[in-house]
């Protein structure tokens, strides 16, 4: 039968192997950092430190947002040159105000983009380091994606979920990515990692061909004023024509694809939602448009699951005008 003495020296040698895990993890050994962490699992204390890598010189002050609400396990990393190396007064209240562990690095050489590539080294070099859960990039640049697949390509070699966001407070709030020069289409998958790289490379290339579809739509617009302001010299009525046959158009359309949406959300949705796709749909020019407008109308979760459901066939149902 075990007794107090017995209890004594079975939980003084747990704590004495836990110490020395701790210890020898700080020299960094693979072998006991792997040890410490099966047995923080196994305790329920696994370590949720999150790590923000600040491309200062994208996102400036704004950027550092939010910093006051991280925890003491939480660390920042500021990126910054000599074209940007000053701080709002704002900014600077915030990061004294913080309580996570605040780094810098001035990036003195290197031409365009060397900070950027100074970045991404350092996010390699976290990811090896196998002490983060979270890595978070704040940046408006979309060219950091590329560097966020590579990892969720390989997650054999990276336990750490990385993401990223325009501000620290993006993150904490879990505000989709938003990139100015793309849209919002890729603020969610960048933010979900949810969609496959398949369609991830669907999305990116849907945005070149959108951009030049829109500039294509401009000059047919211009050509279409231009005839439409001459044709209007010789018969005043052709607007009236015109606007009447549309409206027909419209209504055909509505038809044609009732039963298209109807097949593709009703097992799941029921048919509650079907006119208002199948106007979302008529009133949208491509898929950037498309998603937005969903995710407006019916919030991130099922405006979403709305968009999968149907942008293999948007193009299909656009024909049918």
């Amino acid at each position: 039968m075990k007794n107090k003495s017995d209890d004594l020296i079975f939980h003084t040698t747990i704590c004495a192997e836990a110490s020395q895990i701790a210890y020898d993890a700080t020299k960094k050994s693979p072998m006991r950092i792997s040890l410490s962490l099966s047995y923080a699992k196994r305790f329920g204390m696994e370590n949720k430190m999150t790590v923000y890598l600040v491309d200062f010189e994208n996102v400036r002050s704004a950027g550092i947002k939010g910093v006051d609400k991280l925890n003491p396990e939480d660390k920042v990393v500021i990126f910054y040159s000599k074209n940007a190396d000053a701080i709002t007064f704002e900014a600077h209240k915030l990061l004294s105000l913080s309580s996570a562990e605040v780094e810098t690095f001035m990036i003195s050489k290197g031409g365009r983009n060397s900070l950027d590539f100074q970045l991404a080294t350092y996010l390699g070099y976290l990811v090896m380091e196998n002490k983060y859960n979270n890595i978070v990039i704040i940046s408006k640049d979309k060219g950091f994606l590329f560097a966020i697949e590579f990892w969720n390509e390989n997650q054999d070699i990276c336990n750490a979920d990385i993401f990223i966001k325009t501000s620290v407070d993006g993150y904490l709030s879990n505000e989709p990515f938003v990139d100015e020069a793309v849209g919002e289409i890729i603020e969610e998958v960048s933010e979900n990692n949810s969609l496959k790289n398949e369609e991830i490379k669907e999305v990116q290339e849907s945005i070149i061909i959108s951009k030049e579809e829109s500039k294509n739509e401009d000059n047919k617009k211009d050509k279409k004023r231009k005839k439409a302001g001459s044709s209007f010299l010789k018969d005043k009525n052709v607007f009236k024509k015109k606007g009447t046959h549309k409206k027909k158009v419209a209504t055909s359309v509505k038809i044609n694809i009732k039963n298209d949406v109807e097949g593709m959300v009703s097992e799941k949705y029921g048919n509650e939602y079907v006119p208002m796709l199948v106007d979302v749909i008529e009133k949208t020019s491509n898929k950037q448009d498309l998603y937005k407008m969903l995710v407006n109308k019916l919030g991130q979760e099922i405006g979403r699951d709305m968009y999968v459901m149907i942008k293999g066939e948007y193009k299909n149902l656009k024909k049918k005008k």
